[in-house]
This record gives structure tokens, C-alpha cells and sequence, in this order.
């Protein structure tokens, strides 16, 4: 499986699950389920912070954060 801070930037992904559930109950408390559509909107300089979008919703993560997201990648 692959995970968030695999894809480029610009791709859009469907969160399938998450690795650790400290982060999955900190994104599942902001809405972000498994099955919720989302696209990297940029990467930070060194890849240190994913800037993404979600339906209504955009927030930055820490690629350690991004890493423990299980995705599906989407065409």
C-alpha cells in the first residue's frame, strides 16, 4: 500500500486507512475518514510539510504524519 507522502504533488488520492490510531483519531475527529478524496496542493521546500486539500477543507501535515496515511491513489 502506499502512503501520503508517496504521491506528487498535484495528484489526488482516497484515504484508505492509517497506520497509528493517534493519527487517524486526531484526522477522523477533523472529518477525514477513510474513503474521503483528497489532492497534495504543494510540498514544502525540503518535503519537511504536505499542504492538502479535502472537500472543504485544507490543512498542512508533517511528512512523518503524511507517511502514516494508507492511500489509494486515484487516475
Amino acid at each position: 500500500m502506499q502512503t501520503l507522502d508517496q504521491i506528487k504533488t498535484g495528484y489526488r488520492a482516497r484515504v484508505v486507512s492509517y497506520k497509528e490510531p493517534i493519527i487517524a483519531s486526531r484526522l477522523m475527529a477533523m472529518g477525514i475518514i477513510p474513503g474521503t478524496e483528497l489532492m497534495v496542493l504543494r510540498k514544502s521546500l525540503m518535503s519537511s510539510t504536505y499542504f492538502i486539500q479535502f472537500p472543504k477543507l485544507a490543512l498542512a501535515l508533517r511528512r512523518d504524519e503524511a507517511a502514516l496515511i494508507v492511500i489509494e491513489s486515484e487516475i
